[in-house]
């Protein structure tokens, strides 16, 4: 995944030194494929990803031991992101940067399903009905908001 654009090496120093400071003063949270820290937007950064100063954003950091699980279409995740996110805006994180280790996200609190429903829990009726409905909100996305599919992917449709 690339994390910087080649001529933004300015922000990503700046993501780099904020990213820092979340290991060091973030709230950590639990994570199975990143390491998570919550915290306030600095004022330098909340000047470059054009946010109010203060605002929660997550840090994210890829645990190198955590297995892939998901095929890499893409290699800008904030360009997916903001495609989802206008079917459920109040639900996806919004990519605002990233540094060559890091990506920094808006804060959106939730809690994970696995916490309040451990394995072997049953999960109630209306929230896999929600969950269905929010697979089915995304899966309405299409074609034309996402980033064009790599050169080497198939042409055809019906193609797997």
């Amino acid at each position: 995944m690339y994390l910087v654009e080649p001529d933004d090496h300015a922000l990503a120093d700046t993501c780099d030194e904020f990213v820092r400071h979340a290991i060091r003063a973030g709230v950590r949270l639990r994570g199975h494929r990143n390491q998570n820290f919550v915290l306030p937007l600095t004022e330098e950064l909340a000047r470059h990803v054009e946010c109010e100063f203060g605002t929660p954003v997550t840090v994210r950091i890829r645990r190198p031991e955590a297995l892939p699980v998901v095929v890499r279409t893409w290699p800008r995740e904030g360009e997916v992101l903001d495609a989802v996110g206008r079917m459920s805006p109040h639900q996806v994180p919004r990519y605002l940067a990233a540094g060559r280790e890091a990506s920094i996200h808006s804060y959106v609190d939730e809690v994970p399903l696995s916490e309040l429903y451990p394995d072997g829990t049953a999960v109630p009726g209306d929230i896999v009905e929600e969950l269905a409905d929010q697979s089915a909100r995304m899966a309405q996305v299409g074609r034309e908001p996402l980033p064009p599919l790599p050169a080497d992917w198939p042409t055809d449709d019906r193609d797997s």
